[in-house]
């Protein structure tokens, strides 16, 4: 067997294997989610969230389940994705709108400190007003626990809906139309708990 061969095989299997663990994740809990958006859907058929500990960029550690507010938005971003930076305004607008009745945990998955304080400090200069509201929780997630061990981050922006009685009930991945109708209308059914 020549060695161009033997760089076919190897590259081949390489393929296989990565196209196997995308679809080995794709089946995992908690990135297979089913929509609260069906009718068929269920209460009891939702995953329950794990009850994270997180600390804010403020320094208080919290946990899932010592959130006050009725629903919770766990948001994964990173400085560097430029749809992450480009739906933060609406995100924040959207939060804000439900007045308090829905939470946003903004985990930051930089490498970097330094780079996620700048992305923040220009995200601050255009909704300084919006970043500091007691219901929008900022963390950096350094050791990668909340976002790759806990909730099997493969991409951002994702986002996790959890609702009041800790439950799983809606996954967003990538952009999302966080001033649309459609948004607009599970924001609401997630902060009166009534997915």
């Amino acid at each position: 067997m020549s060695s161009l061969q033997i760089k076919l095989m190897t590259l081949t299997a390489a393929i296989i294997i990565a196209v196997a663990a995308v679809m080995y994740d794709a089946g995992r809990m908690p990135g297979n989610l089913v929509s609260a958006d069906s009718k068929t859907d269920k209460p009891s058929e939702f995953p329950a969230a794990p009850d994270f500990t997180f600390t804010t960029l403020a320094g208080k550690a919290m946990t899932l389940s010592s959130v006050p507010e009725s629903g919770v938005l766990l948001h994964f971003w990173a400085a560097w994705c430029t749809v992450c930076m480009a739906e933060f305004p609406s995100l924040l607008k959207a939060v804000a709108a439900q007045e308090g009745r829905v939470a946003l945990i903004a985990v930051s998955t930089d490498d970097s400190r330094e780079k996620m304080d700048r992305a923040l400090a220009a995200l601050r200069s255009k909704n300084d007003a919006i970043m500091d509201s007691p219901y929008i929780y900022w963390v950096w997630d350094d050791d990668k626990d909340l976002s790759l061990k806990q909730f099997s981050v493969a991409r951002v922006p994702e986002t996790f809906f959890i609702d009041s009685e800790q439950r799983l009930v809606h996954k967003a991945v990538g952009e999302a139309d966080w001033v649309g109708e459609d948004m607009a209308d599970k924001l609401f059914r997630l902060s009166t708990s009534s997915l």
